[in-house]
């Protein structure tokens, strides 16, 4: 919310303590563009993505843990299915 469009290779990775439905529901109050939306099983395994469109609500189809959002083109390059690798990078 209240922040300018994520730019190509950028993202926000939000991270649930277990595969949730509900916890893993995002709303686009305020949120002025649309962005990418992706969600994760604890196995980072793809369950749904979609583009997620200002002053909606979303839910993913199947439980996740983890949401990626990111530029709509994101979902060029992700389908259901695949299996993310992600890891912890240095800051800056």
């Amino acid at each position: 919310m209240w922040q300018a469009p994520p730019g190509e290779g950028r993202g926000l990775l939000l991270v649930e303590p277990r595969d949730s439905r509900a916890g893993t529901s995002i709303h686009m109050a305020f949120v002025r563009f649309p962005i990418a939306a992706a969600w994760l099983d604890g196995a980072r395994s793809v369950v749904d993505c979609r583009v997620a469109r200002p002053w909606r609500v979303y839910a993913p189809r199947r439980p996740a843990r983890y949401v990626l959002e990111g530029p709509v083109n994101m979902l060029e390059r992700l389908a259901v299915g695949d299996v993310l690798e992600f890891f912890d990078a240095p800051m800056g």
